[in-house]
């Protein structure tokens, strides 16, 4: 008896493993797996070096302790929010704020679009970065 159910559970295993398999496999073939955004966004990507090229020359213009707002293209959606972690990653001395936060409007002194120009009446282009632009936001 405990052989047939050790088998039975075995049969059951392979078959399933199999299933999965298949399943993966026949996804990979008529490109019906999922792309993440988020994949391109990991350390000495393109991705990643464009924005570090653009933020060391950002760096330099602006005083530690700026508050800055980030805007990049949201294309694929999740990719604006992906490259605000990384900037604010890279800007530790910086606080970074999306330009989706409520507050952003109110407190930054700077802004930054990767690869996405600013176009507001209080952003004035302060710098053009290698993949990007710098802007002084004024008060009003």
């Amino acid at each position: 008896m405990l052989k047939r159910l050790i088998l039975g559970g075995l049969a059951a295993w392979a078959a399933c493993a199999f299933l999965v398999e298949l399943n993966r496999a026949v996804a990979a073939w008529d490109d019906r797996e999922h792309v993440d955004p988020a994949l391109g966004w990991r350390f000495e990507t393109p991705e990643t070096a464009a924005l570090s090229r653009s933020l060391d020359v950002a760096r330099q213009a602006i005083p530690p302790g700026a508050a800055i707002a980030f805007t990049a293209p949201d294309d694929p959606p999740g990719v604006e929010l992906e490259a605000w972690r990384w900037a604010a990653y890279l800007m530790p001395d910086h606080d970074v704020l999306s330009v989706n936060d409520a507050e952003a409007g109110q407190i930054a002194q700077y802004a930054i679009g990767f690869r996405k120009e600013i176009r507001h009446p209080r952003a004035e282009l302060m710098l053009r970065l290698p993949d990007g632009w710098l802007y002084r936001v004024k008060r009003p």
